[in-house]
């Protein structure tokens, strides 16, 4: 459901409640919007260099851009008017932009697949991509050494990464 929202109107009509249950709504507002489920939605469907649309909170205007790199909460954009922004997830417009296709089915890897060594990829919990060699094998996780600092990673969540 697609709903346009007037902020002249919601500010007037906002104009009669207390501070109390503003901060409130703000508070509720502020934890919608960071809500893991929500970026991982948004975040599946951008790329890097991707030609994107976001709000700016300064002078309330849609601005174009490109999207040159990802935080866990906020996106860099590249603006077309010159310049960058960094930008909430949610201040992204992502309507027309295509849904995530479903991922294609992959063998579940499991320990006897590896090898102290190895050079695996994973994806981090911040869906940032990672590679690193494995250095150390559990029962259930691998110990990878990447540039960022040594993970504990279930193999299922492992990919092999072929050196070129």
């Amino acid at each position: 459901m697609t709903m346009t929202l007037d902020l002249r109107t919601l500010m007037a009509a906002l104009e009669n409640a207390s501070d109390l249950e503003l901060l409130q709504l703000r508070t509720a507002v502020a934890h919608l919007l960071a809500s893991p489920r929500r970026v991982l939605a948004i975040r599946q469907r951008l790329n890097i260099g991707m030609p994107i649309e976001c709000w700016s909170a300064r002078d309330q205007q849609i601005h174009r851009g490109r999207i040159a790199q990802f935080k866990p909460d906020q996106v860099l954009i590249h603006r077309e008017a010159g310049g960058h922004v960094w930008v909430e997830y949610a201040a992204l417009v992502v309507d027309g932009l295509p849904a995530v296709p479903a991922p294609a089915a992959r063998p579940t890897l499991t320990r006897a697949d590896f090898q102290p060594g190895d050079t695996v990829g994973f994806e981090g919990r911040d869906l940032i991509q990672h590679i690193g060699t494995i250095v150390r094998m559990n029962p259930k996780t691998a110990s990878v050494a990447c540039p960022e600092g040594v993970w504990r990673v279930s193999y299922a969540l492992l990919h092999r990464v072929v050196e070129v």
